[in-house]
């Protein structure tokens, strides 16, 4: 029985490790999203 719990507590910090990674993923294809805006505002401010 003092198995289980152990892989339950194995399971749950596998998780929030890949909560974290998952947020930091988005967060980096946000950052590339604004720049992507940026590179295609750019353009329209000098034709402006």
């Amino acid at each position: 029985m003092l198995a289980q719990p152990i892989t339950v507590r194995q399971v749950n910090i596998f998780c929030e490790q890949r909560s974290i990674v998952t947020k930091r993923e988005k967060q980096a294809i946000r950052e590339a999203d604004a720049r992507k805006y940026e590179f295609l505002a750019a353009p329209n401010i000098l034709s402006l």
